[in-house]
C-alpha cells in the first residue's frame, strides 16, 4: 500500500488500493457480533458501480475524480464507510478542512456501525488535521443573504457561519435580491482565527427629473446651471428648486418633489416680458406736447399793460363828487 494512502485501511472493510477487492479476502471485523462486509458486497447497482470507478481512479492517482465518485456512491447508498474514503481523497488533495468535516460526518453517521478501530483512527486523524486548519467566522448582513465561499454556496444561520478552512487564498461573496453584493478575498497564512464581515447595502432605485422648456431657455436646478433647452438627469429623491430664464422672457421658478424611483417631468413655460405700447405712448406724447404748448402760451405770453392812472377832474361848481375816468 502506498504511504500516502494512510486512510485507506483494507482490514476494516474500507477502500482497498488494489484492483481486486482484497477486503473480501481479509477476515472482516466484527461489531457486536455482526460481520462487517466489504463495501463491494454491501453496495448494489449504481452505487457499487460508482464505488468501483472511484477505486480505479484512485489507483490512477486521480484523487479529485475519485472523491466525486465516492461521494456519488455515498449519496446513492448512505453507507457511512464511503465518507472515510471521501476523507482519504480530500487529504490526498491537501483539502484538510474538507477531510476533517468528512471524518466528523463519518463518526456521526456511522455511530453504532463502526468498529472501535475505525472510530479510534478517525478521531486520531481528526485531531491531527485540526492543527493545520484555521477557524473562520463570517458575519453577513442582512441575515437572509446567500453566502459563497470559494464559489460554493454555504448555509448561513442568523447571519453567521463558523467553520474551519485550509491556509491559502479564499474568496467570500454574499448577495441578496434588492441589495448590492459584497466580496472579500483573504490569504490565510497560519491557523489563527479569522473574522469576516460582509455588509450588503439596499439598492435605491434612481430618481429622474425632466424639465421641458423652450430651446433658448437656461435651466438651473438647486442653484446649479445645467443646460440650455430641455434637460433630464438622475437626481436624489426629495425636493428640488428649478429655475429657467431666457432673453425677453420673465424668469420662471418652481419647487418639485421627486419620490424614490420616480420619473418626474415638468414644463417650464416662460412668459414674454411686457413691451411698451407705442400708440398709447404716442397719444400721450401728443397730449403732453399740446399741454406743453398751452402752458408755454401762459408762460411766455407778454405781461398785461398796466391800467392807466385815474383822471381827476375838478368838480363843477354845484357838484360835490369826483369822477374817475378809465
Amino acid at each position: 500500500m502506498h504511504s500516502t494512502h494512510i486512510l485507506l485501511v483494507v482490514a476494516t472493510g474500507l477502500l482497498c488500493t488494489s484492483r481486486s477487492d482484497a477486503a473480501a479476502t481479509v477476515p472482516s471485523a466484527h461489531l457486536e457480533g455482526v460481520t462487517q462486509k466489504p463495501l463491494s458486497e454491501v453496495l448494489q447497482g449504481p452505487a457499487r458501480m460508482a464505488y468501483e470507478s472511484a477505486r480505479l481512479l484512485l489507483e490512477a492517482n486521480d484523487s479529485a475524480t475519485a472523491h466525486a465518485k465516492f461521494k456519488e456512491a455515498y449519496e446513492l447508498s448512505k453507507a457511512p464507510r464511503l465518507l472515510w474514503n471521501m476523507a482519504a481523497c480530500s487529504k490526498l488533495q491537501r483539502h484538510y478542512s474538507t477531510a476533517l468535516a468528512e471524518l466528523e460526518h463519518f463518526l456521526a453517521d456511522g455511530a453504532g456501525q463502526l468498529t472501535s478501530e475505525q472510530e479510534s483512527r478517525a478521531r486520531e486523524l481528526s485531531e491531527t488535521l485540526r492543527a493545520v486548519v484555521a477557524p473562520v467566522e463570517v458575519h453577513v448582513t442582512p441575515a437572509a443573504a446567500t453566502l459563497h465561499i470559494d464559489g460554493e454556496a454555504r448555509p448561513v444561520v442568523a447571519g453567521e457561519l463558523r467553520f474551519l478552512t485550509d491556509v491559502g487564498r479564499h474568496d467570500f461573496h454574499a448577495d441578496h435580491v434588492g441589495y448590492t453584493s459584497d466580496s472579500r478575498t483573504i490569504y490565510i497564512n497560519d491557523t489563527k482565527a479569522v473574522v469576516i464581515d460582509l455588509r450588503l447595502v439596499p439598492i435605491v432605485p434612481n430618481s429622474f427629473l425632466a424639465v421641458t422648456t423652450q430651446s433658448d431657455a437656461a435651466i438651473e436646478v438647486d442653484g446649479k446651471p445645467f443646460s440650455v433647452g430641455p434637460w433630464e438627469a438622475v437626481v436624489p429623491s426629495g425636493v428640488h428648486s428649478v429655475k429657467a430664464w431666457a432673453r425677453g422672457h420673465k424668469p420662471w421658478s418652481s419647487s418639485v418633489t421627486v419620490g424614490i424611483g420616480e420619473h418626474k417631468a415638468i414644463t417650464a413655460v416662460l412668459e414674454a416680458e411686457d413691451k411698451p405700447n407705442w400708440w398709447a405712448i404716442g397719444t400721450a406724447s401728443a397730449v403732453a406736447i399740446a399741454g406743453l404748448g398751452v402752458g408755454a402760451y401762459y408762460i411766455f405770453k407778454p405781461d398785461p399793460l398796466p391800467a392807466p392812472p385815474p383822471i381827476f377832474l375838478l368838480p363843477t361848481p354845484g357838484v360835490g363828487a369826483t369822477i374817475s375816468l378809465p
